[in-house]
């Protein structure tokens, strides 16, 4: 069948447009597919690798601040590839652009998982291991900051004014759904040895052996697995919404928006990577935008901080387990940040 329908494009893939999917094309469905892609997306990155962290650094004898080089390998990825896909997302498929992202940290959360069969097995004697694998797989889970960006853009084209800003708050709070449930899950899966076939009772290993090491993989094969499969979900949604028009009109009507959408949204502007810095410098002078930029980057920057490092704390310090620490930290801490997530919204 044809591409477009009734004016509208169609929901499919590679040329393939089932009538039964058809019917799915609402903002609804749409707001379910984000908000899995944004599950996904915290629940690896803010939530698994956070509490691994410290298992990693044993297993192949790694330095607290080579873990935090890998850590923030993903966040410098983002920084990168944040602004130019955002831009050139503006007049082109939205889906597409976050079917590829998170597609492409799935792929790379497979990678990370696969260092677990590509590495020499774990002996109880093992002496260092060599580094380079560990660091390259990691840094392969890249370009998931620019996820969010085109998300919420997608969301505000297609949803009337009245319910966006609903629909961009339940999106946000997967993003606290995921980490929690990644704390959670990840604690569960270190309380099975690394090599899970391995029969621990022969070798004399309990969880709480100071020599343990648990499944740190299997937290990345859940997550990348279900990247791919999102990211093929993703990209079949249509490039916009039945509907749009009538909510582009709503936000034309809008006088504040006029001005912007005679230079920002003109069908020439943003085609271009050359107009980039132009669109940058009008953000920059738009001081109420820069301000609220700031607060959120502080809050994250003291938020994944902290987190990325108090599984390391609890259990070198106080000799508490990593699987505990992630139940606890995957309860509490996500529980208080809902709580102040609602008290300022």
């Amino acid at each position: 069948m044809s591409s477009r329908r009734s004016g509208t494009p169609c929901a499919g893939l590679l040329g393939v447009y089932p009538d039964f999917l058809q019917k799915y094309r609402t903002p609804r469905v749409a707001l379910v597919v984000f908000c899995l892609v944004s599950f996904t997306r915290t629940f690896s990155m803010n939530g698994v690798m956070m509490v691994v962290r410290p298992t990693l650094e044993r297993r192949y004898q790694l330095m607290s601040y080579e873990s935090g080089m890998i850590l923030s390998s993903n966040d410098v990825a983002s920084c990168l590839t944040m602004l130019p896909v955002a831009f050139l997302a503006t007049h082109r498929n939205k889906p597409r652009f976050i079917g590829y992202g998170v597609a492409t940290l799935g792929l790379g959360n497979l990678i990370v998982a696969a260092v677990h069969f590509l590495s020499p097995a774990y002996e109880l004697s093992q002496a260092e291991t060599d580094l380079c694998p560990m660091a390259d797989a990691v840094s392969s889970c890249t370009r998931s900051g620019s996820i969010s960006a085109v998300t919420i853009a997608y969301i505000d084209e297609n949803v009337q004014k009245r319910k966006s800003s609903l629909y961009i708050g339940i999106l946000n709070s997967m993003a606290i759904v995921g980490p929690a449930l990644g704390f959670i899950v990840a604690g569960y899966t270190l309380s099975y040895y690394v090599d899970i076939t391995t029969d621990v009772s022969a070798l004399g290993l309990t969880s709480k052996s100071p020599a343990w090491i648990g499944a740190w993989w299997l937290g990345f094969l859940i997550a990348g697995a279900m990247g791919i499969t999102l990211g093929l979900i993703t990209m079949s949604l249509p490039k916009y919404l039945p509907g749009y028009d009538a909510v582009r009109d709503e936000k034309r009507a809008d006088q504040s928006a006029i001005s912007v959408a005679s230079t920002l949204h003109s069908s020439e502007f943003g085609q271009r990577l050359t107009d980039l810095p132009r669109a940058i410098w009008r953000l920059l002078t738009n001081m109420p935008f820069v301000l609220l930029a700031f607060a959120v980057s502080f809050t994250q920057m003291f938020a994944i901080g902290i987190l990325s490092m108090v599984t390391k704390f609890f259990e070198s310090q106080l000799g508490i387990q990593s699987g505990t620490v992630a139940y606890l930290t995957g309860v509490v801490v996500h529980s208080a940040k809902e709580k102040r997530s609602g008290a300022t919204s």
